[in-house]
């Protein structure tokens, strides 16, 4: 596996969720400084806090990821800088338009840009203790309203500059903070289910990388792990019972077993199975990408992962120099269409078991040949690769086609719609077998 500045460093988004600077309440935080000790997943947390401008909360966790995303798509640049638009931001942040949001979004800004923490972890008699930030220089251009006291906010046709702390600007190039699924987090929709599933998603994940299949907390760690107050106890319930069903429903969580009374309670979480195919897995993380978020890109896009991974390697051959491989090679994953691979954008993620309908099986797809007689699309593909080999494929070439599912299928004609170099490459990838 490659090896990147934040393997050493351990200071990227799972020591954020981890140590709950975020907190998941919806209302603003009296709290500048605050002290947690915690155990979730057989480690124990003890964070030390400090937020002058008041401790982050809700949706400040998706600004952040939205600042973090913006910043990969720049192309992670040296300077750890970054420029971007208020209404850009507002829209990943899944904001609505509107001066009372660009208020809020400023006020965001302006929490993340002061925050600090020290946070020390520890499993059995192995500790770690790191202190630092998430942004070193921020500058915005902003204004207030025209009546007296009214509140300061971003200007929307203005900008927001924003520098990362080193730690935190190595941690998104090594592609770290992509180990989120996406596409899950639309579907939760509420900012307490994406935090709460953000929080999980990083206990979960073991020392080894491998991703636990359950985890048991008691609510009183899992209020600290999540910047609640301990006196709210039927709060803390209803917001983990509405987070819970979401979970379930979008097929993440298996179930959630709670026993106990109080804050004593303890809450046991099943996980859904994630059928990821191993030789896609091996594939990714061969290319860096860790093990979680492999597991989670092979069980989403099963049909794109070896287009993906040949395309990579056929550019790298003619000389680009991508500044992460992982990170390049997980965008090319979820957006293949910004890579010349636009066939692979159209098939859908593949969804949890529990979120599957069933459908009558549908039969191949058929193409038109040039003088309109209906074919069988693998026929037409087989047809197609033998011009390209300019002689008949492989036997297991041809058994590979059949095999195809119809993700392969779209894929494999991406890959031949190319120069012959170019397409075979991806071709023989895509079938895994001698052309």
């Amino acid at each position: 596996m490659m090896k990147t500045v934040s393997d050493d460093l351990r200071i990227n988004e799972l020591d954020l969720t981890r140590a709950g600077i975020i907190s998941v309440q919806q209302s603003a935080l009296d709290e500048q400084n605050w002290q947690a000790e915690f155990e979730a997943g057989e480690v124990v947390y003890k964070v030390q806090g400090y937020a002058p401008r008041g401790r982050p909360f809700g949706v400040d966790a998706d600004i952040l990821l939205g600042l973090q995303t913006l910043f990969f798509r720049a192309g992670c640049p040296d300077s750890n800088r970054i420029r971007v638009m208020p209404l850009t931001l507002i829209q990943l942040a899944g904001m609505r338009r509107s001066g009372p949001q660009y208020v809020r979004m400023r006020e965001a800004l302006m929490r993340l840009s002061v925050v600090r923490w020290e946070m020390r972890s520890v499993r059995g008699r192995q500790g770690q203790t790191v202190t630092t930030g998430l942004i070193s220089d921020l500058r915005l251009d902003d204004h207030a309203g025209l009546a007296e006291g009214s509140a300061v906010g971003l200007t929307e046709d203005g900008a927001i500059d924003v520098v990362f702390t080193l730690a935190f600007a190595d941690s998104i190039r090594s592609g770290l903070y992509q180990m989120l699924d996406a596409n899950l987090m639309q579907r939760l929709g509420s900012s307490s289910s994406r935090s709460l599933y953000r929080v999980i998603q990083a206990h979960r994940l073991r020392a080894d990388d491998s991703l636990a299949s359950n985890l048991e907390v008691t609510l009183r760690d899992w209020a600290l792990a999540w910047g609640f107050s301990l006196g709210r106890t039927d709060a803390i319930m209803r917001t983990l019972d509405q987070a819970h069903e979401r979970l379930v429903e979008a097929g993440y969580l298996e179930g959630v077993q709670i026993s106990g009374r109080g804050l004593e309670r303890t809450l046991r979480y099943t996980f859904a199975a994630t059928q990821s195919d191993l030789e896609l897995v091996t594939l990714l993380t061969q290319r860096g990408i860790r093990a979680p978020a492999a597991q989670l890109l092979a069980a989403e896009y099963p049909g794109r992962v070896r287009s993906a991974v040949a395309m990579l390697q056929a550019r790298m051959n003619e000389g680009w120099q991508p500044r992460s491989v992982p990170s390049a090679l997980a965008d090319m994953i979820r957006k293949p269409e910004k890579y010349g691979l636009a066939e692979l954008a159209f098939p859908s993620p593949v969804q949890s078991p529990s979120r599957r309908s069933r459908k009558v099986p549908s039969r191949p797809p058929k193409v038109e040949s040039g003088d309109g007689v209906a074919l069988d699309s693998r026929t037409a593909l087989v047809s197609l690769l033998k011009v390209k080999l300019k002689r008949a494929p492989s036997p297991m070439a041809l058994e590979a086609v059949q095999a195809l599912s119809d993700e392969g299928v779209t894929a494999l004609r991406s890959a031949l719609s190319r120069p012959a170099a170019e397409g075979l490459q991806l071709a023989q990838t895509i079938l895994n077998a001698p052309l």
